[in-house]
Order: C-alpha cells, then structure tokens, then sequence
C-alpha cells in the first residue's frame, strides 16, 4: 500500500508498506528491493532504494514485510557562485504548532549557480510520544 502527498509548501511525502507471502514449497531468500513512488500520469516523483524485507529468509507460508516512509523536494541554488556543502533540514510539527521533530540529511553534489538538486529524507519510526502527532512539516 502507498500513500503520498504534499504539504503546504508541496513537500511531497510518502509512506509504503508491503506483505511478501513465501506461497511456494521452498525456502525463500529476499534481497533488497527498489520502489519507485509514481504520481497520476505515471512519472516517477521518487524512489526508496535498497529496501529490505523482514525477515529476509521465509520458510512456506511465513510472510515478510517491506515498508518505509520518505519526503522529497527539490533545493535551489539561487547564489552566484557553486555550492558543494548542502545541508538540509525539515521542522516536523504538531498541531498547535508546536515542534516535535526535525529531519537532516546532506547532499552529496555541487550545485551550480541557477540549478535544481532534487532530494529526499527519509524519516525514521517515531517514538511513542512523538508517533501520530505529526500534522505539518
């Protein structure tokens, strides 16, 4: 199952989560999966790579599971000069506004000047007192 969508500055989000059911006679050994994320018209917005099932070994019958959750955006480089040292952060909030959380992650690209760099930040499981209080980022 995928869900996405984008927040109020069109952050686009997304969460998958996904049963894999060993349905032969054999042992079953899953490597690392690829999920590309597709809007409406079928162009790819994103993509989770090297996803790996748990268990990854699955006897007759026993079930995996696949899931993760991301957000992507794109970053500009509005300066005039080359930029090798990006740093990004998304604030997560609750609903009265409140912050409960923060995301980072670095590209690993330069940027020259008037160019787009796409990126994405994968957000971890959430404690309980932060899980399901998230309502903006």
């Amino acid at each position: 199952m995928v869900h996405f969508w984008k927040d109020s500055i069109s952050i686009i989000l997304a969460n998958y989560s996904e049963e894999i059911e060993n349905t032969g006679d054999a042992i079953a050994e899953l490597g690392s999966a690829q999920v590309n994320f597709v809007d409406d018209s079928g162009s790819i917005v994103g993509t989770s790579d090297m996803s790996t099932p748990v268990p990854n070994v699955l006897s007759p019958s026993e079930t995996a599971f696949l899931g993760d959750s991301a957000m992507w955006n794109a970053v500009d480089n509005t300066n005039k000069e080359l930029v090798d040292d990006i740093r990004l952060a998304a604030g997560l909030y609750d609903s009265e506004g409140k912050l409960v959380a923060v995301l980072k992650e670095s590209l690993q690209v330069s940027l020259n000047p008037n160019n787009t760099a796409d990126f994405e930040i994968f957000y971890p499981n959430f404690p309980k007192d932060i899980k399901g209080k998230v309502t903006e980022m």
